[in-house]
This record gives C-alpha cells, structure tokens and sequence, in this order.
C-alpha cells in the first residue's frame, strides 16, 4: 500500500527517507565491491587450480575492469533513457548472477567469461548511485552521501578476505563466489519498492523534506543555494572561482576539470585494483601466512579507506562549505607513498 504524501506529513516535520535511500545504496554496493573483490582473495587458488603464471592471473584480473570501463558510457545512456530504478535494480540482479556464474565453472575460459560478464552488470552501478545522489540530496549533503557511497566501495574488501578465508577453510574457493551473490539478488527488491528515481515520485517523501531535498529557501531567508562561506587563505591556495555549470555534451568532453578529475580517479583505481588483486597472493606465496591470517591482514588497509571517506564527506559539507577540491588534493598526495619506503610486511 503506497503512503499519501499528505498522511505522512506529521507536525510539519520533514521525512528523512533520502537517508534510508543511502543506506539502501551503502547496503548495495558493499556487496557489489565485495563481488569484485572476492576474485583477489580466491586467486591464489584459483593459480594453484588451473596452474596459472602470474601474466595469466594479471590478465584474468584485468579482464572485469576492461568491461567496466567500456560499459560506463553506454550505462549512462541506459539510465537516462529507463531512469535508475530499472536499471540499477536490473544490473544488481545481473551482477548476483555473474558473482554466482564464477563459482560454477570449470575451466580458465569460463572464468574470463564470467569476468568479463561481471564487468558489463555492474557497470551501471556506480553511475545509477551518483543519480540518486544528485537527485535525492541537496548541496550541503552531497559530499557526506558521496562518502557513504565511497566508503561502501572500500567496505566490500574489508569483508571479503575475512569472509573468504572462512569459506575457504571449510568448503573451497567457488563458494565464496556462491556466497556474495545471495545478497545481490534481495537488496534490488527493496530497491525498486522504495526508492524512486525522484524524491517527489516517493510516497515516502513529505512536503518538509522535499523542500529541503530541493533547496527551496525558507521565508525571509536567501535562497541556500548561494549560501558559501568564504576561507580566504584556502581558497586562494585551490585557486577558487565561479564556473560556468555545463550544458552540453561537448562542453562536458572537452572539460579540463572532469578531465582531470577523470585522469585521476583513473590512477586512483588502478592503485586499488592492484591492492585487491594481489595482496592475498603476495601474503600466502610470499609471506606465507595461513588463510586465516592472509584474511586479515588484507583487510587492514582497506579500514581504514572506509573511516577517510565517512571523514572526508562530513568535512567537505560541514567544515569545507561544500568545496571537494582540498579533499581530493590531500588524498591523492597521500596515497603516493615517498620513494624508497619500505612497504613490505613484516
């Protein structure tokens, strides 16, 4: 039964479903980070099983990221055309499947299939959550639903290695894919019955939190839209000025700033993809640690990303007055360690 926006309109006080909708997505793509995680944590013996060199295992753990590069554009087409729910509901279904698909095979050819179906499934996820931030926030709550987002990425890997290694010990490394693909195919049901593509589609949204969703300024107050507080000294420091919003496509692809953005995020993921894929191998081959050890050693790194971005988004909104740019400066200089530093496990 659908809720009267009316009815739920209690004392003039706003709903706060837009926080229910982030935690729906913090919900799903955790496990959706888990999907592509949990390839890392099986590779060791997945090598050992199909007695694979470390060019094939590369190019194995490649082969997903490869599809999930060029499915994004095409992905953004789809979601304009169908809208998120459909097809963010859709790709999480397909994604399970794929995630189930890995544990059933039989041979390396299989294997280089799945992965390359599972990149092509999850493609439209990051771009169907980015949507409904856009949509379901406003401005001054964008970078804290971001960090949730964000750190939902970093959570899938913090989960899986200590969740294989168990799985591992008992049953084998095709379960751990059988395991992560349950969820996957129940969190897109409750997607698609309560979240919408837009907040003033949802019976769960009342007036109150519309309003706040959409900015409209209160009586007698300027519209919150404009609202910024100067920080002289850091402004000047990220070089801050007024830009105009783009408009069209071309505008959009020959962008500097989302090119560079685009540039750096492209590093940034392959810095992590690294880390996924092969710190379970180096721990168990090289530092011969057991699977219950390797479980969470590979976990640790992966924590402390999870508290950053929660960090991040909070600071951004609420100390930073909505600037991203000191944000995304500090943890790209962080994240290159100097030259020379030993960064091996002892």
């Amino acid at each position: 039964m659908s809720l009267n926006i009316e009815h739920v309109s209690v004392h003039n006080k706003p709903t706060h479903h837009r926080w229910w909708v982030a935690s729906l997505f913090f919900l799903i793509y955790t496990v959706a980070a888990a999907d592509r995680a949990n390839l890392g944590v099986a590779l060791p013996f997945i090598r050992a099983e199909y007695h694979m060199t470390n060019a094939e295992a590369g190019a194995l753990v490649s082969l997903f990221l490869i599809a999930y590069a060029l499915i994004q554009i095409p992905s953004a087409w789809l979601i304009t055309k169908f809208g998120v729910r459909k097809v963010f509901t859709s790709s999480m279904i397909l994604t399970s499947v794929a995630t189930a698909l890995t544990g059933m095979v039989g041979s390396v050819l299989q294997l280089k299939l799945c992965r390359l179906l599972l990149g092509v499934t999850e493609g439209p996820l990051p771009i169907g959550v980015t949507t409904t931030i856009n949509n379901w926030f406003p401005s001054k709550e964008k970078g804290i639903a971001s960090g949730i987002f964000l750190s939902s990425i970093k959570l899938g890997p913090v989960l899986t290695p200590i969740i294989g290694a168990a799985i591992i010990l008992h049953w084998g490394w095709q379960e751990i894919f059988i395991f992560f693909a349950i969820p996957g195919l129940i969190l897109p049901a409750l997607w698609y019955v309560f979240v919408k593509d837009k907040p003033e589609s949802s019976s769960f949204v009342n007036k109150e939190e519309f309003a706040i969703i959409s900015e409209v300024p209160e009586s007698g107050k300027t519209n919150i839209k404009c609202t910024y507080k100067k920080i002289k000294f850091l402004d000047s420091l990220i070089k801050l000025k007024q830009v105009k919003p783009l408009s069209t496509t071309k505008e959009i692809l020959s962008s500097w700033n989302l090119l560079g953005c685009g540039l750096g995020y492209c590093c940034q993921l392959g810095i992590s993809s690294l880390l996924l894929a092969w710190i379970p191998t180096y721990l168990i081959s090289e530092k011969h640690l057991s699977v219950v050890g390797m479980g969470f050693v590979a976990a640790a790194p992966w924590v402390g990303a999870v508290l950053g971005n929660l960090l991040g988004g909070v600071l951004s909104d609420k100390v930073l007055s909505k600037r991203r740019k000191p944000g995304m400066l500090i943890s790209a200089v962080s994240t290159d360690l100097p030259p020379g530093l030993d960064t091996t496990f002892s």
